[in-house]
């Protein structure tokens, strides 16, 4: 049974004012016939009441408990990076105190399947102070670290989060036509040395999980103005892609040769040897280029 009562802010005591008698005996306590110490099977505002003193329901009326809070911080910056970066990745938390005291924090790495790979539970942290975790492992793939803090009244803040993700680049950029001698396969005349010279624009993705995206060619740093050229895209096999249309204006289409071929052993910058897949456009653009990507 759920009831609303007025407390008696002086007394502590309920104000039985207007009860019947089959009320004011549902509040007894069946072994003492006393109203106090315990109340039972009352709700004031929401807020249960079973087994609290008056005076302890009338704190929950007049006092808000305030939860701890914490912050989270790296001297890794959370983001993406390269396939094959190593990430040597610290953590500070700072502790404040809420209403009650700190009972402890937790720190928490998942990976990308959400499976906790490393846990580290500060007791009683110091409020105010910083508290640097001890883990020291690297991260190399995607990881969620999330630091909790929990009160010993168990109210808790569990929303600092950091994510770090692992991609690569998509190559795009202007070329003079390569021409394949017979016999000759794409990867030997396509190396991680052409790619790094000639694809000079990169473009840093996890992984493709649209059904379509659409790219505009920069201009020239340089002279400010459009290259020219045979218009080069290279994107990680991996990622099951392919280039639908490119685009010299709203009215101008190009379609794409057939996928030139694979470059299965570019090695990028930060070591990790990643399969490319080349495409080509099948006539020299100038102007403003846009091209389409489809999965």
């Amino acid at each position: 049974m759920s009831h609303q009562y007025r407390l008696n802010p002086i007394t502590g005591k309920l104000d039985m004012t207007g009860l019947s008698d089959s009320e004011i005996a549902e509040l007894k306590d069946e072994e003492t016939a006393e109203f106090e110490p315990n109340v039972k099977e009352i709700e004031w505002l929401g807020k249960p009441t079973t087994g609290k003193t008056a005076m302890q329901i009338l704190h929950d009326l007049l006092v808000k408990d305030i939860p701890p809070s914490v912050a989270l911080s790296s001297d890794t910056d959370a983001g993406t990076y390269e396939e094959g970066t190593v990430l040597a990745a610290r953590f500070t938390a700072r502790p404040t105190q809420g209403t009650f005291s700190i009972a402890s924090m937790t720190l928490k790495i998942t990976n990308a399947s959400g499976k906790t790979i490393y846990t580290e539970i500060a007791n009683a942290p110091e409020p105010d102070e910083d508290y640097t975790f001890t883990f020291n492992g690297d991260i190399t793939a995607k990881s969620n670290v999330q630091v909790s803090i929990i009160d010993s009244a168990g109210l808790t803040d569990e929303s600092k989060k950091f994510t770090y993700t692992f991609g690569n680049y998509m190559y795009i950029g202007f070329a003079d036509e390569i021409v394949l001698e017979e016999g000759e396969s794409i990867d030997s005349v396509i190396t991680s040395s052409w790619l790094s010279s000639n694809l000079q624009h990169k473009i840093l993705k996890t992984s493709y999980v649209t059904n379509e995206d659409t790219y505009k060619m920069p201009k020239d740093n340089t002279t400010g103005n459009p290259k020219s050229g045979y218009l080069y895209i290279a994107m990680p096999t991996a990622w099951g892609c392919y280039v639908e249309n490119i685009y010299q204006s709203s009215i101008n289409a190009y379609g794409f040769v057939s996928c030139l071929g694979d470059i299965a052993g570019y090695t990028n910058e930060s070591g990790a040897t990643v399969s490319y897949r080349i495409f080509r456009s099948n006539k020299e653009q100038i102007g403003d280029v846009s091209f389409y990507i489809k999965k």
